[in-house]
């Protein structure tokens, strides 16, 4: 958006849901707001006591860009004390992420940056792929979602070594707002894009480059982190199932367990080497689905260092 321009929000009053909201001022709506490319509300609407935060786009402009966004705080669960800070960071750029476009209801509005067009003309039903955006195939025994963006593989492919690597595979676990919108924890686990906050997220190439891939954005991948989860660790840590026959997979041992400890949980280094995990067996509330079953007990689940090994 060039100086002197606004983001303008049409004839809307609120943003965010119908029913969790702030209220956008009239001069707003008149006269929108000179010289900035995006108006991002910030608030703390009573929410659901187990989320942190969420956030959305509520406007966007010709292109589907967003230029106005919400990120809502659940102040009881934001924590301001020093040892917690870098968790409230990433929860902050977290959720302005999404707000940015990284979340499943844009997904269909990214523009080819090659033609300068939208990778797809129509918009898809909920749960098709977006040609040139997402790509969905069956693997490991069930579906399986990933970002085929040129930028973001490319860049996926260098980081774990993988060049036949299809593509960034996309969290299809948990809640409606979890699944779709985030970077698959298993292979992500760290990065900032992955469902859950980590102690020590990483801001990685490949979390910039879907934004970067959205056609609205020039990202400055000189600002990524390195993301250690995965690093060079080859196609099968990527790909394939974390054990199998009681075996972790190929250039996973310092990331996973190798299997139920014979007597209770078994410390061990972290993969970054910077603190001590736990390897262990848990019991889930019900059966996993049979993809997920490691062990005989189909409740059972292993925690390698800290994670579900899922």
């Amino acid at each position: 958006m060039q100086a002197g321009q606004c983001a303008r929000f049409a004839d809307r009053a609120t943003c965010g849901t119908s029913s969790e909201f702030v209220a956008i001022p009239d001069s707003f709506i008149s006269g929108g707001v000179p010289d900035a490319d995006m108006v991002l509300f910030v608030a703390s609407v009573p929410t659901d006591p187990d989320t942190n935060a969420w956030a959305l786009a509520c406007q966007t402009d010709k292109f589907g860009r967003p230029v106005a966004g919400i990120i809502n705080f659940n102040l009881n669960n934001v924590d301001v004390s020093d040892q917690t800070w870098d968790r409230q960071l990433r929860t902050a750029v977290h959720e302005t992420m999404h707000a940015l476009g990284f979340s499943s209801n844009s997904f269909n509005k990214f523009i080819d940056r090659r033609t300068g067009k939208r990778y797809s003309a129509d918009v898809p039903a909920q749960g098709q792929d977006i040609p040139g955006v997402t790509q969905s195939v069956t693997t490991r025994g069930h579906r399986v979602s990933y970002f085929v963006l040129p930028t973001a593989v490319a860049e996926a492919r260098d980081h774990f070594n993988c060049p036949t690597l299809r593509g960034l595979e996309i969290e299809d676990g948990g809640s409606p707002s979890s699944a779709g919108s985030h970077l698959e924890k298993r292979v992500f686990y760290s990065d900032v894009m992955n469902p859950q906050a980590h102690t020590a997220p990483s801001y990685s190439r490949m979390a910039l480059a879907v934004l970067h891939d959205s056609g609205w954005y020039d990202a400055d991948f000189s600002k990524a982190t390195v993301l250690k989860w995965g690093l060079r660790a080859g196609c099968p840590f990527a790909e394939d199932y974390c054990l199998a026959a009681g075996r972790v997979v190929a250039g996973g041992d310092k990331y996973f367990c190798p299997g139920p400890p014979s007597s209770g949980p078994k410390r061990r280094c972290t993969m970054d080497r910077y603190s001590v995990g736990q390897c262990g067996v848990y019991s889930w509330s019900k059966p996993l689905p049979a993809y997920y079953q490691y062990f005989p007990d189909t409740n059972k689940v292993t925690v390698a260092l800290a994670r579900a090994c899922v």
